[in-house]
C-alpha cells in the first residue's frame, strides 16, 4: 500500500515576452510584470462603478477591492503571494531598465497636440497631457517611445494618445517620479508606471497597456484597462489520477488574426486558444498582424510535465542518502518534480556524510512525522517545498540551504536541531542569533536553545536571573544567566538603548541578543537549536543613523558581501551604512564593564579587522589582542553583528540569496568566540587576490589598533559604500583613516601608485609615545616600501620592516601623518616640482596668507595646521583661474604649517605669523 502524503506541489510558469528590436532601448523585458494589467508592489487596489479589466492584477502589499460581478475582469487576482513577491522584483528590475536608456530629447512640460516619432523623452519635472499627442512608428513594430519623467504625471480631461504606422502600446513607456493622475474620458496607451507615487483613473476613461507603481494606491473609475498580449494562462498538468498523459494550457488574449507557432510541435490548438501538448518544453512564438505591421513576441520556457512521480526512502541496502537502490525511484535531484518522502520505516533512515562533493540535493522535500535525516559535515538544498513533520538532526558544521524560491511549509509540525559552540567562560559576551523559530516570525530562548554538553543527549538549559548564577562549579545541565540577555533594536541612544530580556522574552527572528557563557569547565560550550528553520525574505526596521543588532537567521552560513549588497542604496534596501560589526571578547575575568577587554570587528567588501579594545586592567585581563582576528565574509549560523542605519534608514533584508554553504573549519566563516578553531586540508579557503594593507597601531590607551587598506578596481579614492568602513567605537588613544572628515577603520582604493599619499588620522588623550608598523601584506610584491611621513618635519619613516615610534603631545593629529610609497628624497623631487609652480608668503603686514601660481597649477583646498599637526583652517578652491589668491588670517604669533593640495601633489609650508 502506498504511503499516504500531505505536500503543497507549486508550480510556477515563468514567461518572457522578448521584443526583438535594433533600437538603443530595446532590451526593456518586463518578465512576469507582463502578465498585469493593474499591479502595485505596495497599496490597495480598488475600483468604483463598472469597470472592464483585461489582464491580471496584483498587489503585494495591499487589499483589492471594489471588482464584484458588475466589472469585467479577463484574468486572475493576485494578492501577497509568490507571484506578487516575484512581480515586485520584476517590476522593480523594469524601472531600473528604464532608468538605464539614453535620453535623446528634452521635453517641454507639457505633452500634446503633436506628433512624436521613436525615442526617449525626458522632463526633469512634473508634466501633463493634453490634447492629442500622436505616436509615429514610422512603419517599425517594434520601435520604442520612453518618457522619463521626474515629478508627478497628469492628462487633462479628453487627453488622447494615437498611435499610427505600427506603433505598439507594448512598446510605450511612461515613467513618472511621483503619481499618475488621469482626467475623465483619458484615451492613453502604453505602460503606466509611477516611481513611486498612486496611480489613478477618471471616469469613461481608457487605457491600453498597463498600470504599474512600485509604491501607492492604484484607483480605477468606470473605466477600461487592457492589457492584450497574449500570454499562458495556468497550465494543467497530467495527473496520476488522470488516464491521459497530456497537458493543456489557454492562451488568454488569443486573436485568431494572429500567428502562433510553437517548437517542438504541440498536439491541438482549438479555435479558442486552447492548447493541448505532450511533456515537453515549448518555445511559443506570437507573431500579432495589424495590417501591414507584424512583429514577434517570444514566451519560453513552457513545460509540460510528464506523470509525476513520489519517490520514497527504503533504506533497503544502507543509510546512505546518495545511494540510488535506497530510493524507489533513485537520488533525489531538482532535476524533476518528484515529491521526494522519508516515511516512517523499519530500516534506517538516511544520513547525508561527509564524502566531498556528495552532498544532498532536493526539489521537493517531505519528511513524515516520526521518520528524521541526519546530516553530517556536509549539506541539503532544497530547491522547491519542504514540508518537515519529522526531524533534521544537523551535526558538526552541517547545514541547510533553501534556495530564492525554496518554501519553507508553513504547515509543518517538525523541527531540525542544529549545534552551535559558544565561550564557555561566564563572564564573556557572546553575540546571538537564532537559526530558528518557535512561533514564526518570533523565538524565544528557553524554547529554541538546549545544552548539548553529551553530544548523545540534548537536555534544557537551567537559566538564573542573577547575575552571578553561571559562574560557579561545572553542573549537568549548565546555568546560564538571563542578568546578561539583552537586544538592541533599532536606537541611536548608544549605551542606554540595550533592552533586557530574559530566557523567556520573544525575540524577532534576524534579530540578535547579547549572553555570557555557562559554567562548562571546558573552554567552549555546546549548544543546540532546536525549531522550525527560518527561510526566505526576512526584514527588520532601522531608523536614520540608528543602531541594530541583528544576525545571521538560517541554519547555514551567510555571504556578507551580498547581504551588503542587497541592502546598498541601488538597487538595494538602501537602508544600511554597508559596514558590519561584530562584538569580540577576548579578556577580563569580571562582570565589570570597566575590566572587560573587547571590542568590535569591523567587515566591509574591503575585507576585516580585528577588534580593537582598551588595554588589559592588572588582575582582571589579559594581555594580546583577539586570538579570533578579523571577520571574515561568511557570517556563520547564530553570529550576531550591529548594523547601522544610513541617513535615512529603511528594510534590513535578509533573503536565501544570501545563504551559502561555509565551514567554520575552512576559516572563511567564523564565530567570535574564545578559542581557535583548527582548519583541515580538505576545506578551501576563499581567494581574495586583492592587494590588502594592514598598518598597527600601539600606544597606551589602547591594546592594538589595525587599519586595511584594500586597492579594489570597483572602489575610488573618494568615499565607497560598503568597502570604506567607518570605526564603531574611538578610544582614547587611536588611529584611522582620514576619510571625508571622519574616522575609518577599513579604507578602499583602485590607484596603488608610488605617488600616493593615504592620510592617518591620531587621537591621543593623554599624549605618550605612539607606534606605527606594518602588521601584515596580503597579495603584495615581496619587499615593497611603506612609508610614514610627518608632515611637520617633512621627514618619511620606512616602516616595512620596522615600527616608526614618536612621543606626540595630546591631542588630534589629522593631517600631520601620511601613509607613502616613497622615501624623502624622491618626495623632495617631487615636491621642488610643484612648488616651482606655487609661491606661499605671509603678509603679516595686513595678516593675509598670499599665494601665487601659474596659470597650468591647479588648487583644490588649502589647509593650514599647527606645529601638533592639528588642522585649524581649511579653504577650498573653487576656481582654477586666479594666479593670486589672498586669505585674511588672524591667529596669535607662532609658526604654522601651510599644506596646499593641487592636482600635481601637495605642498608644505612652514610660515610665523607675528
Amino acid at each position: 500500500m502506498t504511503p499516504k502524503t500531505k505536500f503543497l506541489l507549486f508550480r510556477f510558469l515563468i514567461t518572457t515576452f522578448i521584443l526583438v528590436t535594433n533600437s538603443a532601448a530595446s532590451q526593456i523585458d518586463l518578465g512576469s510584470i507582463k502578465n498585469f494589467g493593474i499591479f502595485t508592489s505596495n497599496g490597495a487596489v480598488s475600483n468604483t462603478a463598472t469597470s472592464n479589466i483585461t489582464g491580471d492584477m496584483g498587489a503585494d502589499i495591499g487589499a483589492i477591492s471594489g471588482f464584484d460581478s458588475s466589472t469585467v475582469v479577463n484574468g486572475s487576482i493576485q494578492n501577497n503571494n509568490n507571484i506578487t513577491e516575484q512581480a515586485v522584483l520584476d517590476l522593480n528590475a523594469t524601472i531600473v531598465q528604464i532608468n538605464g536608456t539614453i535620453t535623446t530629447s528634452i521635453h517641454n512640460p507639457v505633452f500634446g497636440s503633436e506628433t512624436l516619432t521613436p525615442g526617449v523623452y525626458s522632463q526633469a519635472g512634473a508634466a501633463s497631457l493634453a490634447g492629442t499627442l500622436t505616436l509615429d512608428a514610422q512603419g517599425d513594430p517594434n520601435a520604442k517611445f520612453i518618457f522619463k519623467i521626474g515629478g508627478a504625471f497628469s492628462t487633462a480631461a479628453g487627453a488622447t494618445v494615437v498611435l499610427i504606422n505600427c506603433a505598439s502600446s507594448e512598446n510605450i513607456f511612461w515613467l513618472s517620479g511621483g503619481a499618475i493622475s488621469m482626467a475623465a474620458s483619458t484615451t492613453i496607451s502604453g505602460n503606466l508606471i509611477s516611481n513611486p507615487g498612486a496611480i489613478g483613473i477618471g471616469s469613461g476613461g481608457s487605457i491600453n497597456g498597463r498600470m504599474l507603481s512600485s509604491t501607492g494606491a492604484i484607483s480605477v473609475y468606470d473605466s477600461t484597462i487592457n492589457n492584450s498580449v497574449p500570454r499562458i494562462g495556468p497550465i494543467t498538468q497530467p495527473t496520476c489520477s488522470t488516464t491521459t498523459t497530456t497537458g493543456s494550457f489557454q492562451i488568454i488574449d488569443y486573436d485568431a488574426n494572429d500567428t502562433y507557432s510553437f517548437t517542438p510541435a504541440i498536439v491541438h490548438i482549438s479555435a479558442t486558444g486552447l492548447v493541448i501538448a505532450n511533456p515537453n518544453t515549448y518555445t511559443f512564438i506570437v507573431t500579432a498582424n495589424s495590417g501591414v505591421c507584424s512583429s514577434s513576441l517570444t514566451s519560453e520556457n513552457i513545460v509540460i510535465n510528464t506523470v509525476p512521480n513520489t519517490n520514497y526512502w527504503t533504506g533497503d541496502i544502507s543509510s546512505d542518502w546518495n545511494n540510488a537502490q535506497n530510493w524507489t525511484c533513485g537520488v533525489p535531484t531538482d532535476l524533476n518534480d518528484l515529491i521526494n518522502i522519508i516515511p516512517v520505516v523499519t530500516t534506517s533512515y538516511p544520513i547525508i556524510a561527509a564524502i566531498p562533493d556528495n552532498n544532498g540535493i532536493a526539489k521537493n522535500l517531505e519528511i513524515q512525522s516520526g521518520a528524521s535525516l541526519n546530516i553530517n559535515k556536509n549539506y541539503l538544498r532544497i530547491t522547491s517545498i519542504l514540508l518537515l513533520n519529522g526531524k533534521i538532526k544537523i551535526e558538526e558544521d552541517s547545514q541547510l540551504l533553501q534556495d530564492s524560491r525554496s518554501v519553507f511549509d508553513t504547515e509543518s509540525t517538525g523541527s531540525i536541531e542544529i549545534n552551535q559552540q559558544g565561550t564557555g567562560n561566564s563572564f564573556r559576551y557572546n553575540y546571538w542569533s537564532s537559526p530558528v523559530n518557535s512561533r514564526g516570525t518570533k523565538f524565544v530562548i528557553e524554547e529554541i536553545l538546549r545544552d548539548r554538553t553529551d553530544l548523545n543527549n540534548i537536555i534544557n538549559i537551567d537559566f538564573g536571573s542573577n547575575y552571578t548564577y553561571a559562574d560557579g562549579s561545572p553542573s549537568l545541565p549548565v546555568k546560564l544567566s538571563t542578568y546578561w540577555m539583552y537586544k538592541l533594536e533599532d536606537s541611536g541612544l548608544g549605551y542606554s538603548a540595550w533592552t533586557s530580556i530574559d530566557n523567556t522574552s520573544e525575540v524577532n527572528v534576524g534579530q540578535g541578543y547579547t549572553m555570557k557563557g555557562s559554567n562548562t569547565s571546558t573552554e567552549e560550550q555546546n549548544y543546540t537549536f532546536i525549531g522550525k528553520p527560518n527561510n526566505g525574505v526576512i526584514e527588520l526596521t532601522v531608523g536614520p543613523n540608528n543602531d541594530h543588532l541583528v544576525g545571521n537567521p538560517y541554519p547555514s552560513a551567510l555571504d556578507a558581501n551580498t547581504f551588503i549588497s542587497d541592502n546598498e542604496p541601488f538597487p538595494g534596501t538602501s537602508s544600511i551604512t554597508g559596514t558590519l560589526y561584530f562584538w569580540d571578547h577576548y579578556g577580563g575575568d569580571s562582570h565589570n564593564l570597566a575590566d572587560y577587554q573587547g571590542g568590535y570587528a569591523t567587515y566591509s567588501k574591503g575585507g576585516g579587522v580585528s577588534a580593537s579594545s582598551n588595554p588589559p586592567v592588572a588582575g582582571t585581563s589579559t594581555s594580546g589582542v583577539s586570538v579570533k582576528g578579523a571577520p571574515k565574509r561568511f557570517i556563520p549560523i547564530g553570529q550576531a553583528f550591529f548594523v547601522v542605519g544610513d541617513a535615512d534608514g529603511g528594510q534590513i533584508q535578509f533573503n536565501n540569496s544570501q545563504r551559502i554553504f561555509s565551514k567554520e573549519s575552512s576559516g572563511n566563516s567564523i564565530f567570535l568566540r574564545t578559542n581557535n578553531l583548527k582548519l583541515t586540508s580538505n576545506n578551501n579557503k576563499e581567494v581574495d587576490l586583492r592587494p590588502k594593507f594592514r598598518i598597527g597601531f600601539d600606544a597606551p590607551k589602547i591594546s592594538h589598533r589595525q587599519l586595511l587598506l584594500t586597492f579594489d578596481q570597483n572602489t575610488t579614492d573618494a568615499l565607497d559604500w560598503g568597502y570604506d568602513a567607518e570605526m564603531y567605537e574611538v578610544f582614547n588613544d587611536d588611529m584611522y583613516w582620514v576619510l571625508n572628515d571622519k574616522k575609518y577603520v577599513i579604507q578602499a582604493t583602485n590607484d596603488f601608485s608610488p605617488d600616493k599619499e593615504i592620510p592617518i588620522g591620531i587621537r591621543t588623550v593623554e599624549g605618550g609615545l605612539i607606534s606605527i608598523k606594518v602588521d601584515a601584506l596580503e597579495n603584495v610584491e615581496e619587499n615593497t616600501p611603506i612609508y610614514i611621513k610627518d608632515n611637520v618635519t617633512g621627514q618619511t619613516y620606512d616602516i616595512t620592516n620596522q615600527p616608526f615610534v614618536i612621543n606626540l603631545e595630546p591631542g588630534e593629529y589629522r593631517y600631520r601623518f601620511l601613509l607613502v610609497f616613497k622615501p624623502q628624497s624622491i618626495l623632495k623631487t617631487i615636491e621642488k616640482t610643484i612648488n616651482e609652480g606655487v609661491h606661499i608668503y605671509m603678509n603679516n603686514s595686513i595678516s593675509e596668507l598670499q599665494l601665487s601660481k601659474n596659470t597650468d597649477m591647479e588648487i583644490l583646498n588649502i589647509n593650514l595646521v599647527n606645529q601638533l599637526g592639528q588642522q585649524l583652517l581649511t579653504w577650498i578652491i573653487k576656481t582654477d583661474d586666479q594666479q593670486s589668491i589672498s586669505l585674511p588670517l588672524q591667529l596669535p604669533s607662532g609658526v604654522y604649517i601651510v599644506i596646499v593640495e593641487t592636482k600635481k601633489g601637495k605642498i608644505n609650508k612652514k610660515i610665523i605669523i607675528n
